[in-house]
């Protein structure tokens, strides 16, 4: 018996051994996170110390900071190969580039919101606050002498970020019309790196220009697309990308761009006309680019892309399904007119689309598939017919504003739908009117006696000739409700 007893206390020892080792084990492990908690905090307040050190030097530097790149001469260009008008054209343009970036550049380091200046040419006062728009001609070709004004740039917009912080303001950024160099973006993005609150990017033509001046200089669109890719990834309010007329010749990049799409939290216009090259298949970068977009596209231009769809019916089925995009921009592609019989068709399930760009595709803009996106829009067989026709979509068949259809001839729009459809039943009621038919057309159209006032309400509201107007309502009055007289 006793040595029963001795056994249990020896096992009564041990299960306290063993739950104060548990106990001792568990407070290791929690101060152990809170080891690993502070250590990472710590990481953080020494970058943090780190930001500031820089920002302490940027802002040190600026006090003391002068313009220091230099415009290249009036004969600098003929050095480089340059001759004749092509070299007075690329002095000019460098001194306007130059000039403009020196601009920015005292701006933001005064900490400015960057303002296009209102001596630019054809502008009637300065431009619009936060956007550096860098646009000196109809082509500026690269020469390593930029890369100066580039760093002063980039340093600009670090100084610019430690001035104003991160402001509810974003940021907008337009390249266009002049080659870039691999050098170049660099810069440009080591200075773009801190900025969180860029909304607007747009690059425009910087590549496909006359190989003179820098025999050496190589164009690589890919490079600029990667560019702006990699600043769509760091910027989380980036709004809009435009990378227009510099063709990709590898899917894959432009797969790239669908994938960013895709992953970025607030991206709502992506505008790429004229971006993909002769071997890309233009309808598969389209669908891929809607799938990445989800619900979260408004707008999407896929203009001059070689989009043919060969029988599929990927793009009407799209928009037969509501989806919230409301411009579309399929310009200068290669849809034939069964795309556009098909598209008119499902316009007609739409409600969301206020315009659909066709101007430049054959098929779309004469014979039958013209006659079918008409219809789509004004179908003036009834009105039963016209109020089942689409009233939102304005749908341009031909360059220029004055071809956006959303009524007969030329459109009523742009207004609501609801005003669009009682301006097409006033239209066709005034047409009528002419051969005094309206009443005998009401039959055939259902319309009721129930139904009268209605009709005449919208005649009041939507008819703009007074005795068009009366003419109307004293037929439809004689007819229906005393026909005695």
């Amino acid at each position: 018996m006793e040595g029963d007893n001795a056994r249990k206390r020896r096992r009564g020892g041990d299960g306290a051994e063993e739950e104060a080792r548990g106990g001792v084990a568990s407070r290791l492990f929690a101060a152990a996170g809170d080891v690993a908690r502070m250590e990472e905090e710590n990481s953080r307040l020494r970058t943090r110390c780190a930001d500031l050190e820089g920002t302490v030097h940027l802002l040190k530097e600026n006090l003391a900071w002068e313009y220091s790149a230099a415009v290249p001469d009036d004969g600098y260009w003929e050095s480089q190969g340059l001759q004749g008008e092509r070299a007075v054209e690329q002095t000019a343009f460098a001194g306007y580039f130059c000039t403009l970036v020196r601009h920015y550049t005292c701006q933001m380091r005064k900490g400015k919101a960057p303002q296009a200046p209102e001596w630019r040419p054809g502008a009637s006062g300065p431009g619009p606050e936060n956007y550096i728009d860098l646009r000196a001609g109809p082509s500026l070709l690269w020469d390593d002498v930029f890369l100066p004004h580039w760093n002063e740039l980039a340093s600009a917009l670090k100084v610019y970020h430690c001035l104003v912080g991160e402001s509810d303001v974003l940021l907008a950024l337009a390249i266009s019309s002049m080659q870039l160099s691999k050098e170049a973006l660099d810069v440009l993005g080591e200075g773009l790196s801190q900025f969180r609150s860029i909304g607007e990017l747009i690059f425009y033509r910087n590549t496909n220009f006359a190989q003179v001046g820098n025999a050496a200089f190589q164009e690589r669109p890919s490079d600029i697309l990667s560019f702006a890719l990699d600043v769509a990834k760091f910027s989380p309010r980036l709004t809009t990308i435009t990378f227009a007329q510099n063709e990709i010749q590898n899917n894959a990049h432009l797969e790239s761009l669908c994938d960013v799409v895709r992953d970025h939290p607030s991206l709502q216009q992506v505008r790429i006309p004229g971006c993909c090259g002769e071997g890309i298949d233009g309808l598969r970068i389209l669908q891929r680019l809607i799938a990445a977009g989800g619900n979260k596209l408004r707008e999407i231009v896929f203009s001059v892309n070689n989009v043919s769809t060969g029988g599929n019916t990927f793009l009407s089925d799209f928009l037969a399904n509501n989806p919230p995009l409301k411009r579309l921009e399929l310009g200068c592609n290669k849809l034939d007119e069964n795309d556009a019989r098909l598209i008119a068709a499902s316009l007609k399930s739409n409600t969301n689309l206020s315009y659909l760009g066709l101007n430049g595709n054959k098929g779309a803009s004469k014979g039958g598939g013209r006659e079918a996106l008409m219809r789509a829009i004004f179908d003036d067989t009834s009105l039963n017919t016209v109020i089942d026709c689409n009233h939102t979509c304005q749908i341009s068949l031909f360059h220029g504003y004055s071809h956006l259809y959303n009524g007969p001839a030329i459109g009523f729009g742009p207004y609501e739908a609801a005003s669009n459809r009682r301006r097409k039943i006033s239209y066709i009621l005034k047409m009528r009117n002419k051969e005094q038919s309206n009443v005998r057309h009401f039959e055939s159209d259902g319309v009721t006696l129930k139904d009268i006032p209605h009709v005449l309400r919208g005649v009041q509201r939507n008819a703009r000739n007074r005795a068009k107007r009366l003419s109307v309502v004293f037929e439809i009055m004689r007819g229906m409700i005393a026909p005695e007289f």
